[in-house]
């Protein structure tokens, strides 16, 4: 039996899908949770207007702030302009996911009895949200000054940023340029001032939350020194049951199913399928513009036509890639950035596949099956993906909690303390 909750979960876009892991978590979640009488409002950032939908899970309220005048206000935002669209909010609980499209200080003003807060990510305290500095490696944890010039293109900043950046994608070489110019502009006190206020604001909401959750240990140990706020290891869920698949047939197929991006690894999995000629590898995901890679995408898509046992898949709606899981016997995924806890990695491993990952991050602690290698090293790629392709097998699958079993240990979260 469930009290039941006015339960907000707060997430950076709609619709869940072309947000990724966490996008399609949020999701399934406020399904369950609905199953066991909770009222359930999704919030996510709107830059066109207020908007309010009924879903069977539930109502999803599209919030819109002004356009940002400066690099500031892509992150801050005073306590009467939230006010202005959250007073008339009153929630038992606040779950922030992501704020990703949204200013730190919003969930300060939001009316709740509580607030949780799951760590996907690095976004609260990294501005690029990786915590990977572009052709440097895997940041050592955020101060000002290294901020400020990991990101000192952006602090220039008006109205029409956002809009000449799309525009400028179109042109990579020229964007580039551009990018080198500004980055040659000295960095002033007051942009170091800027970040530390940023850096700070992130400190208050992470010690005023009432609980903290990460599915990594890895992530805690990156975070806990950031915060006063004790975190809570908490294992994600199976989105959908899934069961364990029969081996393929040969060649040896290899898997890459994430965003087709540089620090998800693409290119070390391209590299490495190279030198396999006996193998092949299926690509699955979508390709965009990320700061710190100008051409990459134009780059990344020229290389895999190039490949002959490289095959693009085009991005792959979720309920429809474990058909080509299905058919596959490895999943590699060589993230230069210390991942979390991937969905796609659960779900390879339900369906008994193996499974490649980077050893930096969360992704190894999702089960003792797993492979890895030191981050960005190609060799060590290589030689793992031959040895496990000249011994084809399915392992037996851990077992992972169920969408419902997750919502009971959220419940039990939520009413941990009286309201």
């Amino acid at each position: 039996m469930y009290t039941s909750l006015n339960i907000a979960l707060v997430m950076h876009g709609w619709p869940p899908q072309q947000y990724g892991g966490v996008g399609l978590y949020v999701q399934a979640l406020a399904y369950a949770l609905q199953k066991q009488g909770h009222n359930i409002t999704i919030i996510v950032p709107n830059h066109q207007r207020h908007k309010k939908q009924s879903f069977s899970w539930g109502t999803l309220q599209s919030i819109s702030f002004p356009v940002a005048e400066n690099w500031k206000e892509t992150w801050f935002r005073t306590k009467i302009e939230i006010e202005a669209h959250t007073r008339s909010m009153n929630f038992d609980v606040l779950h922030i996911h992501h704020l990703g499209h949204w200013p730190l200080t919003f969930p300060l003003y939001v009316p709740t009895q509580k607030t949780f807060i799951t760590l996907h990510d690095y976004a609260i305290i990294c501005s690029r949200g990786q915590l990977y500095q572009p052709q440097k490696g895997i940041c050592s944890g955020p101060s000002a000054p290294k901020c400020t010039s990991c990101i000192r293109d952006q602090l220039i900043y008006t109205p029409r940023t956002p809009q000449i950046s799309s525009f400028l994608d179109r042109f990579p070489k020229t964007k580039s340029r551009i990018k080198k110019i500004l980055r040659r502009i000295p960095i002033r006190k007051q942009n170091k001032a800027s970040m530390q206020n940023r850096l700070d604001t992130a400190k208050e909401l992470l010690d005023i939350a009432d609980g903290l959750i990460s599915p990594s240990h890895d992530l805690i140990a990156r975070y806990q020194s950031f915060t006063s706020t004790p975190i809570t290891h908490q294992r994600l869920p199976l989105l959908s049951p899934l069961e364990e698949t029969p081996l393929p047939q040969m060649p040896y197929r290899f898997i890459f199913a994430s965003s087709v991006i540089a620090t998800k690894g693409i290119h070390l999995a391209l590299d490495a399928i190279r030198q396999l000629p006996d193998a092949e590898l299926w690509i699955a995901g979508s390709t965009f513009p990320v700061d710190g890679w100008p051409r990459f995408e134009e780059e990344i898509l020229t290389l895999i036509h190039a490949t002959d046992n490289a095959h693009y898949l085009g991005n792959i709606p979720h309920d429809k890639i474990f058909g080509f899981l299905a058919q596959s016997h490895c999943l590699v995924l060589p993230s230069l950035w210390p991942e979390n806890s991937p969905i796609i990695i659960r779900e390879a491993l339900s369906l008994g596949l193996e499974v490649i990952s980077s050893f930096e991050g969360g992704s190894k602690e999702i089960s003792p099956l797993i492979h890895t290698i030191p981050n960005e090293s190609l060799c060590d790629l290589v030689h793992i993906m031959r040895t496990i392709m000249n011994a084809p097998k399915r392992n037996v699958a851990p077992r992972f909690p169920s969408m419902k079993e997750h919502a009971n240990d959220m419940y039990t979260l939520y009413s941990s303390s009286k309201f």
